[in-house]
């Protein structure tokens, strides 16, 4: 998403990377940072959130907005969730 963010991708690139974060990354809570599930800190099922603004920007700078605002949303009703469940804002 890095090449959408500094807004280095082709509208093809873009398209795709758009599709594939629709398709594979979303998730309930976002987009997770990747699709294993090796048990390691940032694996699936985490998402973190200097790579959901990433994402966000990026998919904005090429007009992808009700997907980025799908991600935004997700992400900030899981915070609130978690903050609400534990009286703390998680890293």
């Amino acid at each position: 998403m890095f090449s959408l963010f500094f807004e280095i991708a082709d509208k093809t690139q873009a398209d795709r990377a758009a599709q594939i974060i629709k398709v594979k990354f979303l998730k309930a809570g976002g987009v997770v940072t990747t699709l294993i599930n090796t048990g390691e800190q940032w694996d699936y099922p985490k998402g973190w959130a200097p790579l959901q603004w990433t994402t966000y920007r990026g998919l904005k700078n090429y007009g992808y907005d009700a997907l980025a605002d799908s991600i935004a949303h997700r992400w900030l009703d899981l915070n609130m969730k978690v903050f609400f469940e534990t009286g703390k804002m998680m890293e």
